[in-house]
């Protein structure tokens, strides 16, 4: 039996679709979820903390996460199933994406470490010592930094940009390029951002450019 209300098995199944390689960490599919809630208060949509908690790597909608670690079989199959809806919430799409493409351009301890800075996170990280599981989350720990850091992470980067863009995965590297010039790598641009990816002389996400004269331009 799964625990997680409609709400969240719709952005659950959006996240599936859209983005299985993400949706084989539980860790990103929390950051997801996080992300999307944040992204959607702060505009003023609608949004739900509800069943969120505070873990070490991050708050954790805590139903959504017992039901991934717990029955991840049925839940998949219920996400690879019919589209699900919630009558009472309709998925807002740009909001969707630019949390997808956030916590794809990030990897796992980046993610944990963006969240940490959050106050509604942080507030809350003394009580790991006395308490370290299920501590609830409180909204009014959502303070005016986490807001000015919310509205500068989901403005970052327009939809447009997201939308002509794909993310090339050499590990521990999340390269981003436009479509155009992924399109035009040779092997020898391959190899070279392969070397770059394992250097460690640059932090998540890596912004590619193909020159006119076929140069790599890395920033």
């Amino acid at each position: 039996m799964l625990w997680t209300n409609s709400e969240k098995l719709v952005l659950m199944q959006w996240f599936f679709r859209n983005n299985e390689r993400a949706f084989q960490n539980s860790l990103k599919v929390q950051k997801f979820l996080f992300f999307y809630e944040v992204f959607s208060k702060i505009q003023g949509k609608p949004y739900s903390f509800d069943r969120m908690v505070i873990y070490k790597l991050g708050p954790v909608f805590s139903t959504a996460y017992g039901d991934y670690r717990h029955d991840f079989p049925e839940l998949k199959a219920l996400l690879d199933g019919e589209d699900l809806a919630d009558h009472n919430f309709v998925l807002d799409l740009p909001t969707a994406r630019k949390a997808n493409f956030l916590v794809s351009i990030l990897n796992t301890d980046e993610l944990s470490e963006l969240t940490h800075q959050f106050s509604i996170w942080k507030k809350k990280e003394s009580l790991f010592g006395i308490q370290r599981y299920q501590i609830p989350a409180d909204e009014a720990d959502f303070s005016e930094e986490d807001w000015k850091l919310a509205k500068l992470l989901l403005n970052a980067y327009p939809i447009d940009f997201i939308e002509k863009s794909t993310i090339l995965y050499l590990d521990p590297a999340k390269f981003v390029i436009s479509k155009e010039d992924n399109e035009k790598l040779t092997d020898e641009h391959k190899q070279a951002l392969n070397d770059i990816a394992f250097s460690g002389e640059f932090d998540n996400p890596v912004f590619v450019n193909l020159a006119d004269d076929g140069v790599l331009e890395i920033d």
